[in-house]
This record gives structure tokens, sequence and C-alpha cells, in this order.
């Protein structure tokens, strides 16, 4: 099938993902197609943007060693390390971490000039409790 609009594109994509032997992949990559397709018309993402958008993870990618994984790290600064910790924690019964490390980052992330480390450079670590 040649999806003929966005639906139908995203529907396309959502079918490849039916035969998945695992179930739990099949959910997680289902969601993040649909989020990620709506996200896309919500923004009106322009083709430029995108290729910032794919230079700026190749930046990343090509950032990471062996000692050092610059993914955790923007997993990290975008929120999600905390998201995805503060959910399991739940899940098994237990009260989220509300550590002041993680208020304290997002504090000075929001007083900086520029909002998102470049790929590169010191870790997000650094940047706690820094003033």
């Amino acid at each position: 099938m040649t999806p003929s609009n966005e639906n139908e594109l995203t529907q396309a994509v959502l079918q490849r993902l039916d035969g998945a032997s695992d179930p739990r992949f099949a959910q997680i990559m289902q969601s993040l197609v649909t989020h990620l397709h709506a996200f896309i018309r919500e923004v009106d993402l322009k083709p430029e943007e995108w290729m910032q958008g794919i230079e700026f993870l190749t930046a990343v990618g090509k950032a990471c060693t062996g000692q050092r994984q610059e993914f955790i790290l923007l997993s990290d600064t975008l929120g999600a390390s905390m998201m995805v910790g503060g959910c399991a924690r739940t899940s098994a019964g237990r009260q989220p971490v509300r550590g002041r490390e993680g208020r304290a980052y997002f504090l000075q992330r929001s007083r900086d000039r520029h909002p998102w480390p470049a790929p590169g450079r010191r870790p997000a670590r650094h940047l706690v409790g820094r003033r």
C-alpha cells in the first residue's frame, strides 16, 4: 500500500509492527510512531528542521565512546531518565525519587542562555548545582 496522506502513512508504519515477535516491543514502537507522527503534524515540522534534528542526533552519536554515553546524558537533559525511573518505582509500589539534583539541574538549565548543551561538551552531571 502506498500511503496517500499523513494518516495512511502512520497506519502503514504501524501495520509493519503487527508481526513483531515481542508484544512489548510492538506496543512501545506503536506508541512511539503514533506520538512522533502527531508531534510532526502539531509543530508542522519543515524538512530543514527535521534535518537539523538528524544532524543533532548524529553529533550526539559521534560524541559517544566506550566510556561515555552521550544519549544517556541527552536523556537526562530531556528529563526522560527521571520519568522512567520515577514511573518504574511507582509501578513497583515505591515512591518516585524526588532528589534535589534534578530540580537544581533543571532550574540551572532554565537560567542558561543556551537551553540544551551541545554534544561533546561537559556532561550534564557537571551542571548540577552550578550557579
